[in-house]
């Protein structure tokens, strides 16, 4: 038997090459710790495949746990030069020069030493051993202990074999004298069964663990991150349409012959005042003006009060109505009268800053004085009248007035506008052209501040009709079906022309030109149920049979899914 030395960094491919071309028929690998042969277990089944080829009996001696576990799961017979199969530390007793064990069996001429009879019987027992003599039930053979210079002794030769190659039966392998008696070795394996599995056990430890954790990561990540994305492509079809329409605001119910729509009346109005600096200096005489809250502390009768009606003070200083104002009926409640009241404006009856008093809690009425309506129509000042002078104080020219008025126009415009399209009706369109803003009063009043501003008091109403744009795509829809039935809009563009409102009448009439593309008719939310959990086989199966279909592409990730997810959170359907 022939020891082969491996260097830690010989390949498998130099260690074959040696095997073969070594003369001995068995050999013994001797591999160091942290060899290079152990990285990868194909290494050691190249050496079982090739020495086998060759007729070679091969075996493996480390003291690298690894190495000898690859060589155990390659088949190779494998072992520890110094420790027994229970891991304890193995009797040298085989571990002896060559030179010493051939003198021993060529010296016949001279006497053995009575004192060597125990390591002669031991040597027997090895021989016997080596030829297939040991005997099945010896447990345990004695050896001198090892001295201190076989220790450290040159690395052991191997000993041929002394059994007879022509004795019939089956050849035991050699073992080399670094290694455990074969019959030790059985012995042991009968008493401690168990301890021989622990290798195997540590392989398939560290191959199946592995192999596990990774089986359940690529199941997890299928399972809780998976996603399937469904792309689905159809023929489409170009459509033109062309049609005048009226939308009526006192129909209630669409009339697609007549291509008559169901239309809605919007108004709002809107007032403001606005200050200007004016920009001329004269020689004025102004009367105060300001607003009085007027009471009906009299009947439940309502009561007309003209324009120029007199309400003087308590030290007899008159102001006049500016306006007509009907003050509403008192609340008769038990049989005691609740006042009523509204508010008017009211101006100095003469100029000057005397005027401008207030707040005042009562004003008379003198008109009704000697009546029984005196003392229970009165007037109150909750705020002072202002405006009263005679001097000299900015005041407005023309100019001054007329871009006022524009001005405070531009701004109800605007407001009215943006406050329209701010909170313009859901579900209704309105088209540019059908709505208008009417200035319905521009109001200059020429009294400036005390900074020498005038104020010009603006009113102004919003109108639009509209039509609800559901009715026109129900319109629409019911046309284009006539020619492509189950078919739905992909692409709409309507183009509106020759708008024209009637705000009295609640008309309004313009013409459309519409330029789609249709497709059929599909809901991604149905077929994505349909699709939960099945197979991809099975999917493109549903997609094949889908009418007018164009192509269509199934994607999963990871890429080993072989099913579209359970949850619909995970499934994408794109309609292209």
């Amino acid at each position: 038997m022939k020891k082969i030395l491996v260097d830690r960094n010989e390949t498998p491919v130099s260690v074959v090459e040696r095997i073969i071309a070594d003369q001995d028929t068995d050999i013994v690998l001797v591999i160091p710790k942290n060899s290079v042969l152990k990285e990868s277990m194909a290494n050691f089944n190249l050496i079982r495949r090739e020495a086998a080829g060759a007729q070679k009996n091969v075996s493996v001696e480390s003291v690298d746990e690894d190495v000898l576990a690859l060589a155990k799961a390659a088949k190779l017979e494998s072992g520890h030069p110094l420790l027994r199969n229970d891991g304890r530390l193995q009797p040298l007793m085989d571990i002896r020069s060559r030179k010493k064990t051939v003198k021993t069996k060529t010296e016949t001429t001279e006497p053995q030493p009575e004192k060597n009879t125990q390591e002669q019987a031991s040597l027997k027992k090895k021989e016997k051993v080596k030829n297939g003599e040991g005997v099945k039930n010896q447990v345990t053979v004695s050896a001198p202990p090892i001295t201190a210079p076989a220790i450290t002794a040159p690395p052991p030769k191997l000993i041929s074999s002394v059994s007879p190659r022509e004795e019939p039966g089956p050849r035991p392998v050699p073992v080399p004298e670094s290694t455990s008696l074969k019959p030790r070795e059985q012995e042991r394996d009968e008493e401690e069964p168990g301890r021989r599995r622990f290798p195997k056990l540590k392989l398939v430890l560290w191959i199946g663990i592995p192999v596990v954790v990774f089986g359940a990561t690529i199941w997890a990540v299928g399972a809780f991150f998976g996603h399937a994305t469904i792309t689905i492509s159809f023929k489409k079809t170009p459509w033109l349409y062309e049609n005048n329409f009226l939308v009526d605001t006192a129909t209630v119910k669409m009339v697609p012959e007549k291509a008559l729509l169901p239309g809605e009346l919007f108004t709002q109005q809107k007032n403001m005042t606005q200050l200007f600096v004016a920009s001329d200096n004269r020689d004025v005489s102004q009367k105060a003006a300001g607003r009085i809250t007027i009471y009906n502390a009299y009947s439940s009768a309502p009561q007309t009060l003209v324009a120029t009606t007199r309400f003087t003070t308590s030290d007899g200083k008159i102001f006049r109505l500016t306006d007509q104002v009907i003050v509403p009926g008192a609340e008769i409640k038990d049989g005691k009268i609740i006042p009523a009241s509204i508010e008017g404006s009211i101006v100095a009856d003469k100029p000057g800053p005397d005027y401008n008093v207030g707040p005042l809690d009562r004003l008379e009425i003198p008109g009704f004085k000697g009546t029984a309506r005196y003392g229970k129509f009165y007037g109150e000042l909750s705020k002072p009248t202002t405006g009263g002078f005679i001097g000299k104080k900015p005041v407005p020219n023309a100019k001054d007035v007329a871009a006022a008025k524009t001005k405070t126009a531009d701004v109800l415009t605007s407001n009215l506008s943006n406050a329209f399209l701010n909170n313009r009706p859901i579900g209704f369109k309105i088209l540019d052209g059908a709505s208008e803003i009417k200035i319905v009063k521009l109001t200059v009043n020429e009294n400036t501040d005390a900074k020498g501003n005038f104020s010009v008091f603006g009113e102004a109403t919003f109108r639009a009709i509209g039509f609800r744009e559901s009715d026109m795509q129900l319109f629409l829809g019911a046309s284009a079906t006539k020619d492509n039935p189950n078919s739905i809009f992909e692409e709409l563009n309507p183009d509106y022309a020759n708008i024209k409102p009637d705000f009295e009448k609640g008309h309004l009439s313009f013409s459309l030109k519409v330029n789609a593309v249709l497709r059929p008719a599909f809901s991604d939310t149905e077929f994505k149920n349909r699709v939960l959990g099945r197979g991809v086989d099975e999917t493109r199966s549903l997609i094949a049979v889908l009418p007018e279909l164009g192509n269509a592409k199934v994607s999963l990730w990871p890429f080993w899914l072989g099913s579209v997810p359970k949850d619909p959170a995970r499934v994408e359907i794109v309609v292209n």
